[in-house]
C-alpha cells in the first residue's frame, strides 16, 4: 500500500493524503458523538423511577368538597318526632401532604399517603334556605395505593394511575347559633368511614434525586351526622331544658388536587 502511494504522481497524492485525512476526522467525530450519547443515556437512566427507589415527597392539597346532605329530616324534641327540611354544607380547603412510594417494580408502586388536619367550615340551610352559620368540622385522613406507572423507567415525564383505600376521622365539633331565638349549643358528630380511592397523576422526574409530581384524587365518601343539643330558655326559671337531636346522611365526595415535590433515595 505504501509502495503504491509513493509511485503516485505528486498531486494526486497530495489528494490522496487529504482524503485520508478528513476520514479520520469524520471518524474521531463519530466517535466524540457516540461517547457523549453513552453519557447521556447513562445519566437519562440514572435519573430513572425504577425498581427498589424510594420517594418522599410533601405537597400543597386542594380539598374540593362536592358535599351536601340530604334534608335533616326526623329531628326528636323532647321525645316528640318532627319531620324538618334543614340542610348544611362543608366548604373547600387547603392543606399540605406528605407521601412516600415505594416501587416494587419499574412501572408498580406503592404509595402511604398523610395530610394535616383541615377544618372544613360548616354552613347550614334552614327550612326557608337561609343560611346558617355553623362551626368548623376537623377532618383528618390517610390512604394506601398501589399505583401503575406508563412509559419507560428512563422517560422524564410519566403517567400514572391508582387505586387504593384510605380512612378518614371527623372530630366532633360545638357550635353556637340562633335557633328558636335562642341561643343553643349543640354538639354534631361525623362517623368515621372507610372509603375507596381513585388515583391519577403525572411525574416528572427534574434530576438523579427530584421529582415533581401534579395528582387529583377522588373519594366517593358518605357518611352520616348526628346532633345532640339540649333546649333551654335561660329567660324563664321555670323552663324545663330538654334534649334535641337529629341524624342525616351525608355526601362530601371530595376532589383533592395536589401538587408536590419528592426526593428519591
Amino acid at each position: 500500500m505504501q509502495a503504491m502511494i509513493s509511485a503516485m504522481p505528486c498531486s494526486e497524492k497530495r489528494i490522496y493524503q487529504y482524503k485520508l485525512l478528513k476520514k479520520k476526522g469524520n471518524l474521531m467525530k463519530l466517535g466524540y458523538v457516540l461517547a457523549a450519547a453513552t453519557i447521556l443515556i447513562g445519566t437519562t437512566t440514572a435519573q430513572a423511577q425504577s425498581a427498589g427507589d424510594f420517594i418522599l415527597s410533601a405537597g400543597w392539597n386542594h380539598f374540593r368538597t362536592q358535599s351536601g346532605s340530604q334534608a335533616i329530616g326526623a329531628t326528636t324534641y323532647a321525645d316528640e318526632t318532627y319531620e324538618s327540611d334543614r340542610r348544611f354544607m362543608l366548604s373547600d380547603v387547603d392543606n399540605l401532604g406528605l407521601t412516600g412510594t415505594y416501587f416494587f417494580t419499574d412501572h408498580l408502586a406503592g404509595e402511604l399517603a398523610l395530610s394535616t388536619p383541615v377544618h372544613l367550615n360548616a354552613t347550614g340551610l334552614d327550612d326557608k334556605n337561609d343560611a346558617i352559620n355553623l362551626s368548623s368540622v376537623r377532618l383528618k385522613n390517610a390512604s394506601l395505593l398501589l399505583k401503575y406507572y406508563f412509559f419507560d423507567a428512563q422517560a422524564k415525564f410519566r403517567p400514572y394511575l391508582g387505586v387504593g383505600i384510605g380512612r378518614v376521622w371527623f372530630d366532633k365539633q360545638i357550635s353556637h347559633v340562633d335557633y328558636f331565638t335562642l341561643p343553643v349549643t349543640y354538639h354534631t358528630s361525623f362517623k368515621n368511614k372507610w372509603v375507596p380511592i381513585l388515583n391519577g397523576g403525572l411525574s416528572y422526574q427534574f434530576s438523579k434525586h427530584w421529582v415533581g409530581g401534579l395528582s387529583i384524587t377522588y373519594m366517593p365518601l358518605k357518611t352520616t351526622a348526628s346532633t345532640h343539643s339540649i333546649f333551654n330558655d335561660p329567660s324563664d326559671p321555670d323552663f324545663d331544658p330538654y334534649p334535641v337531636s337529629n341524624k342525616t346522611k351525608f355526601k362530601l365526595n371530595p376532589v383533592v388536587t395536589t401538587l408536590s415535590l419528592g426526593y428519591r433515595f
